[in-house]
């Protein structure tokens, strides 16, 4: 819960962040077909991605994406800027807001996607989205934790050998 440290996380890992970059490319002008948009060829790459960052909390799925939604939400800055459709600042920090309604549509978009990942991985939503979906841990946001953590450790012990068998079929070495 020191949400400080993801500040200091950012600036050690920053020029990692700059120098992967990220995927850029632009549909050929003139060609506003629907059918030509899903036509890789159709495009010109302006800006290739160099690296990844895989992150991963040994022991938490959400501290996971807490980590992953702060390094996407820089490198956006990093692409909003480069469109001309935002200024960023010298120093970006972790929690730097997008203007406007953005801030809400990533905030929103980043909690759908750990809701998502959550349930593959747990069967239950992601905790912590209280903070992701508004900047602040609240009360309610800790009971609902609480809630789907005792859901949790139930599916573990008790209802998850099918997803286990269904995944040691799906990687059997034939």
């Amino acid at each position: 819960m020191k949400w400080e440290n993801l500040s200091k996380l950012v600036d050690i890992c920053k020029e990692e962040l700059n120098n992967y970059g990220y995927f850029m490319a632009q549909l050929n002008h003139g060609l506003n077909d629907r059918e030509r948009f899903y036509d890789p060829r159709n495009f010109i790459v302006l800006q290739s991605q160099k690296g990844t960052f895989r992150t991963n909390c040994m022991d938490c799925l959400d501290r996971t994406n807490v980590v992953q939604g702060v390094f996407s939400r820089y490198v956006a800055h990093h692409q909003l800027n480069k469109l001309d459709l935002i200024d960023i600042a010298d120093k970006l920090g972790a929690f730097e807001k997008f203007p406007g309604p953005l801030e809400e549509s990533f905030r929103h978009g980043w909690t759908n996607n750990a809701d998502v990942l959550s349930y593959l991985y747990t069967g239950t939503p992601a905790l912590k989205t209280d903070f992701t979906r508004t900047g602040k841990r609240t009360h309610q946001g800790a009971l609902n934790d609480g809630i789907n953590a005792v859901t949790r450790y139930y599916i573990n012990n008790f209802t998850d050998g099918y997803y286990h068998d269904c995944l040691d079929i799906a990687t059997l070495k034939l």
